[in-house]
């Protein structure tokens, strides 16, 4: 009590507290120091004030006082008198750099909304439904394709739930290629790109959403690294873009949506049901959808470039990651454990070598050392946990509804709730 009759908060007080049990000899400063967040240095601070002023010494000496940017009220009435009179329909960040260049008032722009809001002159906006403008088709065929990935329960619990990798054409909005796949990963994606290569040839851009797989996300190194999705387009050369909104890609978003219903429904009828049969009826289904749904380009010609021979895509179309050898020739690739088998002659060359490391859609890993393949062994390796699509564990949970006869839509009665409970109760029981 007598550290309330102080006037100490609750901080303080756990500092105190804490401080008692060092002085005690209950704890170290460095447990001191963690416990309360601070360095063990302020930690000495503390102990030196304690014992000098007691516990008044740990009250704040800013208590009571205004903060050093209190702006008191007289400069508060001129700024909104000044806005009022002269900036009245500004906003805010408007409104603040007229004040400091022109009048030589200095306030944040936090400071200046606040005061427009306190004094009416301002007030947010509600966000309105945003229209995005059609955006003009490509003219060739092959110019832009549009790709995109939609988690559903395509095959209606027949199967498991599974996503759709979708290719569209941006100028004649047919389905280039298509297939089910267990999640959006780099290797499905590049898995189906070879298929549209080698059906179509190589298109002038993929068009994507801002999926990790096809852009690296941290602010600081966005622009100076590539993913493994990224670098086989430029290997290829295809540019690869990322649109700013689902709006912007509306082409494959509203293929996706005719899918989900169109193509779940005839799956049910022909008997589908599981991802190996629904690949199989895909063609089938596109021959039909791109003969409903296709239009004609604005020009003729045809932009996709001849495709690169198979070896050489198949060299392009995989996981390229870089490995620096140990002494005993061995290195770590996806919970794997690796050890190159080199050639007589080679061992001491290959100590601390950096090497390529290639792994291939069909699964088979592939190691390089200056244009030449190593031959290698596997020591050990952990399962891997299965691959969870992104947007399905970001998706929001679907209310969940109370049953029919739940109180909750009944008109409250003691009665009726206690029966309730006690059915729940009985019910749970084994």
């Amino acid at each position: 009590m007598a550290q309330l009759e102080i006037g100490l908060n609750e901080r303080e007080l756990k500092r105190h507290g804490v401080l008692e049990r060092l002085n005690s000899g209950a704890m170290s400063q460095v447990a001191a120091a963690r416990e309360l967040g601070l360095s063990p240095r302020q930690v000495r601070r503390l102990q030196r004030r304690l014992e000098t002023l007691g516990p008044a010494g740990l009250r704040s000496a800013r208590r009571g006082k205004k903060p050093n940017n209190w702006i008191d009220e007289g400069r508060r009435a001129e700024a909104v008198a000044l806005i009022r009179q002269r900036y009245g329909d500004f906003g805010p960040t408007l409104a603040q750099e007229m004040l400091v260049e022109r009048h030589g008032r200095v306030f944040s722009v936090e400071t200046t909304r606040t005061l427009m809001r306190e004094a009416g002159l301002w007030r947010a906006k509600r966000r309105s439904i945003r229209f995005h403008p059609p955006r003009a088709r490509r003219p060739r065929l092959g110019e832009l394709v549009q790709i995109d990935g939609s988690p559903h329960d395509w095959f209606e619990g027949r199967a498991p739930r599974c996503t759709l990798l979708v290719f569209v054409d941006d100028a004649t909005s047919p389905i280039q290629a298509a297939r089910f796949v267990a999640a959006e990963t780099t290797a499905a994606y590049l898995d189906v790109v070879g298929e549209y290569i080698g059906r179509h040839g190589l298109p002038q851009a993929f068009y994507s959403d801002r999926h990790s797989i096809f852009r690296v996300n941290a602010a600081e190194s966005a622009k100076s690294s590539l993913t493994q999705f990224g670098r086989a387009l430029a290997e290829l050369g295809i540019e690869g873009i990322c649109a700013n909104s689902p709006q912007a890609k509306g082409r494959v978003e509203r293929a996706n949506g005719v899918l989900q219903d169109r193509l779940v429904k005839l799956m049910r009828l022909a008997g589908v049901a599981s991802w190996d049969e629904g690949n199989a009826f895909l063609p089938e289904f596109l021959v039909d959808y791109n003969s409903r749904f296709a239009q004609s380009p604005g020009e003729p010609e045809d932009a996709h470039a001849p495709a690169c021979p198979p070896e050489c895509l198949r060299g392009i179309l995989c996981l390229k990651e870089t490995r620096k050898l140990s002494r005993q020739l061995t290195c770590q690739y996806h919970q794997q454990w690796l050890r190159i088998l080199p050639p007589k002659g080679l061992e001491r060359r290959l100590v601390r070598a950096e090497v390529e490391v290639r792994g291939h859609l069909n699964g088979i890993l592939e190691i390089r050392h200056n244009g030449r393949v190593l031959a290698h062994a596997l020591l050990a390796a952990r399962p891997q946990a299965p691959v969870v699509d992104a947007k399905v564990v970001q998706a929001r949970p679907a209310p969940a509804k109370p049953a029919a006869n739940h109180p909750w839509r009944q008109p409250f009665s003691p009665a009726a709730a206690a029966a309730h409970v006690m059915a729940e109760r009985n019910s749970a029981r084994p």
